[in-house]
């Protein structure tokens, strides 16, 4: 019910549009969607320095994008001199992410395609996506999609291959974007259990002690050439 009182406070509040945004934020809480405006797609911007200061201009925008192309920042640079800064928060738009990572690494030529796919598939961009995949091969990660896989993907080498851990950075950077795929690698050639930070620091302690005990017990003791190879086992299996 809410959603639909957007446009009658929208006409209320016309003009006004900051201090709406402010009441609403104190009462309801943080937006939890709003970026900083350096983050927001220069589209996003001008569709709301518009619609505060001269809303007959917002017709004006695709025509503008139109005879502005490739300088896009120049044309909000001069709104902004003109207006001021952004009066409220734009909106992540995570269609708009998703297409950006995917032609970023795949099609760079396709970045200015972005608006008019959005525009002409609005909520079913996720057909746009299932295409691309079929063309161009796998989704890529988020930035925080990434750094998971790769912290796991260290976990993996720690325990199988510490010795060789040194090259582990050139390893991961060539799977960069896809780390999740390496990710599947490594499960299928090491089976068993996700290795953990809480499961390798138990190993290690476990050895640690094995080393302490050898060192008390004679030289020629059996039972200390069999703990040498049982620890060389151990470290080989790591």
């Amino acid at each position: 019910p809410k959603l639909q009182m957007v446009a009658d406070l929208l006409t209320k509040h016309s003009g006004r549009e900051p201090a709406l945004y402010k009441t609403l934020v104190e009462k309801l809480g943080p937006d939890q969607y709003a970026v900083a405006p350096a983050e927001c797609h220069w589209e996003h911007r001008l569709v709301n320095l518009y619609a505060v200061h001269n809303p007959s201009k917002l017709a004006t925008i695709p025509v503008l994008l139109e005879k502005y192309r490739g300088q896009e920042t120049q044309l909000l640079q001069s709104v902004i001199d003109r207006y001021g800064t952004d009066p409220v928060p734009c909106l992540a738009d995570p269609n708009r992410s998703r297409l950006e990572r995917f032609f970023s690494v795949y099609d760079k030529d396709r970045l200015p395609t972005i608006t008019n796919l959005l525009r002409k598939y609005g909520d079913n961009i996720s057909d746009v996506i299932g295409v691309l995949i079929d063309k161009y091969g796998p989704e890529p990660l988020t930035e925080e999609e990434s750094l998971k896989q790769i912290k796991i993907s260290q976990l993996y080498w720690l325990k199988y291959s510490p010795m060789e851990f040194g090259l582990f950075e050139e390893e991961i950077s060539k799977h960069k974007h896809f780390e999740d795929q390496y990710v599947k690698e490594l499960s299928g050639k090491y089976p068993g259990d996700v290795p953990t930070i809480d499961s390798l620091a138990e190993r290690g302690k476990r050895i640690f002690e094995d080393y302490n005990h050898k060192e008390m017990e004679p030289v020629n003791s059996p039972e200390r050439t069999t703990r040498w190879e049982i620890e060389d086992e151990q470290l080989a299996s790591w």
